[in-house]
């Protein structure tokens, strides 16, 4: 059991690494970084409207900003943390490349028509091809280029220009 294990992570890792040279110039690295600089403003933005409740609430426990603002701040200051720390990691050279999970796909569709970018209705799921037609419209305005795949760094990129748009 152990050997298989072995096996099949070796396997994993590889595929990874080898899939580098695959996908080269697909998602570079220094747009990508600038994408992500983008994210940590927008986290930093958060952090800061957090941080001023915060320190209020530690004074004045009993302001009324106490309450719902201070705990709508705490969550948006979580929820954009994780994001960012996230693109972070998924910037890395061996989790760029990871395919995006069915699951993320109607998260890029409802965030894509936010953005503008996908003109289908709510309710309805888009083809392949729409989907992809889609994100190379948004990849091109962001300085990246046109791709045939889905990645999960594209579904959390678009996500965070959302988030902090």
């Amino acid at each position: 059991m152990r050997i298989l294990t072995f096996i099949i992570l070796v396997t994993a890792s590889l595929n990874v690494y080898s899939s580098e040279a695959d996908h080269s110039g697909l998602l570079p690295e220094t747009q990508v970084k600038e994408l992500i600089k983008k994210a940590y403003r927008g986290y930093s933005e958060q952090y800061s409207v957090f941080a001023k409740l915060f320190n209020l609430c530690q004074k004045k426990p009993h302001d009324i900003e106490c309450k719902e603002p201070y705990e709508n701040a705490k969550k948006e200051y979580k929820a954009s943390k994780a994001l960012y720390d996230t693109l972070e990691v998924q910037s890395d050279i061996q989790f760029r490349y990871l395919p995006a999970p069915p699951m993320s796909l109607k998260p890029l569709d409802d965030n894509l028509r936010k953005l503008g970018y996908l003109k289908t209705e709510q309710d309805v799921e888009p083809n392949f091809q729409t989907r992809l037609g889609a994100l190379n419209k948004w990849a091109v305005n962001n300085g990246l280029p046109e791709t045939n795949r889905i990645y999960l760094l594209h579904v959390q990129l678009v996500e965070a220009e959302v988030k902090f748009n």
